[in-house]
């Protein structure tokens, strides 16, 4: 499953709120059910809430990211957007069952 676009934090396009993302997410659960209700591989552009995000509103991840995390359980979540020049953040980390992956420049793994 795939989402792209970041938080908005200026006009433009490919932003959005917190409310616009869930409306989109919550178009593709009927495609998730479909799946049995699971998700393999969640792949977006923005972190997830406090997950490899950052506190300035430009790289603040978006709270359904999380939500789907903590409710699906996806093996991986990557995503891009915070790059690893300019944060602390570790490529990779662990939340629940789901292996967190930056995929800033590139990461290969195994799946």
């Amino acid at each position: 499953m795939g989402l792209g676009g970041s938080l908005r934090y200026k006009p433009g396009c490919q932003q959005y709120t917190e409310g616009e993302m869930r409306w989109r997410y919550l178009k593709l659960r009927p495609s998730i059910w479909k799946n049995h209700g699971k998700i393999d591989i969640f792949i977006t552009h923005a972190p997830a809430y406090g997950l490899n995000d950052l506190d300035d509103s430009a790289h603040r991840g978006f709270k359904v990211f999380l939500d789907i995390i903590n409710r699906y359980q996806p093996r991986y979540f990557l995503h891009g957007h915070v790059h690893l020049t300019y944060s602390l953040n570790p490529r990779l980390m662990k939340h629940g069952k789901t292996m967190i992956i930056n995929g800033y420049q590139y990461h290969v793994f195994d799946y």
